[in-house]
Parts: structure tokens; C-alpha cells; sequence
């Protein structure tokens, strides 16, 4: 048997979608995307979607 570790709940730890932090600022999916492009979070771009990194977010915006 393979064995996977938690792998696959780590992404969902580690980074959010860009919908979820739009949500907790109370803008735009459209204004986050800008944001992680313009480089004001620490995100990533995989394929056609961004990540944003969940830890550092929160700090940013004063949550954790």
C-alpha cells in the first residue's frame, strides 16, 4: 500500500485561493489578483491561478 502522507491537506494549509482572501478583505477577486501580481502578497502563480501563502496573509493583514 502507498502511502501519501498528508500531502494533500498540506497545500490547503499552507496557501488560500485568491476567492478566500477576497472574502476577508471585502474586495474583489479581480482586486487580489492584482495584488498578488503587483507583488503586494507573498503568492504564487501556478498555471492560471494564484496562491497566496495563508501564514503570511494573515500576518499582513493582522489576523494571526
Amino acid at each position: 500500500m502507498k502511502n501519501t502522507g498528508n500531502r494533500g491537506n498540506m497545500s490547503a494549509d499552507l496557501f488560500m485561493r485568491v476567492g478566500e482572501a477576497a472574502e476577508i478583505l471585502g474586495v474583489s477577486q479581480q482586486t487580489v489578483t492584482r495584488m498578488c501580481r503587483d507583488g503586494e502578497f507573498a503568492a504564487v502563480k501556478l498555471r492560471s491561478t494564484w496562491r497566496i501563502n495563508r501564514e503570511a496573509f494573515m500576518r499582513q493583514v493582522g489576523l494571526a
